[in-house]
């Protein structure tokens, strides 16, 4: 727990430091310095670190769970650090790999025609199906971290219902030399304060979330409507020429 404490507490920081000097002195200047090259760095820095915030959250919040059942089962949880290290860098990695999609033309060009404008990637308008991929697989990411936090999370609380009804239930002889080493006062608070965190940070998410979906499923629509029309004007042209060319 404490590796995703300071690996969360390192990412948010470096999600601030990182691409804030590039965006205050746009704020300031009212156009972008450094062309293309700073303008998807300042966007992939700041998906990269802010997606791998919201999947170390959701990673807390299995790991609170899993140390409450192990706890009401008067277990001491088992000190691997090197499964923590791996499901950490795995989540550096493949929110990496999300981040830089638009890099490969999945998502729309950031950097205005002027170039003074850095748009935001997730505000962007997709003009063809290929520039779709990126929000669907933001999404896709982004949706598996909420549902996985709720469902979590609600195991978790009613885990702690239920363990504050068995609280010392069962008599000192009948509890192993391993369960009296168990501080279950800590790890009672600890869990709280994960869900607290959990609840505040996913509500920051939400917005976005819901607001690229949107963006998403209108872009959807209008290219079916577009592509329907243009099929159905093609066949009226194509019948027409029949027709003429019978008379």
């Amino acid at each position: 727990m404490d590796e995703l404490i300071v690996a969360l507490s390192i990412t948010d920081i470096l999600s601030v430091l990182v691409p804030s000097p590039l965006g205050i002195l746009a704020y300031f200047t009212h156009q972008w310095h450094g062309g293309a090259a700073s303008c998807h760095f300042y966007q992939v820095t700041g998906l990269w670190f802010q997606m791998a915030s919201m999947c170390l959250v959701t990673l807390m919040c299995v790991e609170r769970w899993l140390a409450l059942r192990l706890a009401m089962a008067y277990q001491l949880p088992a000190r691997q650090h090197y499964r923590g290290r791996i499901c950490i860098a795995a989540i550096y990695g493949i929110t990496f790999v999300v981040a830089s999609l638009p890099l490969w033309g999945l998502a729309p060009e950031a950097l205005s025609g002027s170039g003074k404008v850095c748009q935001a990637w997730l505000t962007a308008i997709p003009r063809h199906s290929q520039q779709h991929v990126f929000y669907f697989v933001f999404l896709v990411l982004g949706f598996i971290n909420v549902i996985s936090a709720v469902m979590v999370n609600t195991s978790t609380i009613v885990s702690l219902w239920q363990f504050q009804r068995r609280f010392g239930s069962k008599p000192a002889e009948r509890m192993s030399n391993a369960a009296l080493q168990i501080d279950k006062r800590s790890v009672l608070e600890f869990t709280v304060m994960v869900l607290v965190v959990t609840i505040i940070f996913y509500l920051t998410w939400m917005p976005a979330l819901v607001s690229t979906t949107f963006i998403t499923l209108k872009c959807l629509l209008l290219s079916y409507k577009l592509t329907f029309s243009t099929c159905y004007s093609g066949f009226g042209n194509t019948a027409k020429g029949r027709c003429a060319h019978k008379k």
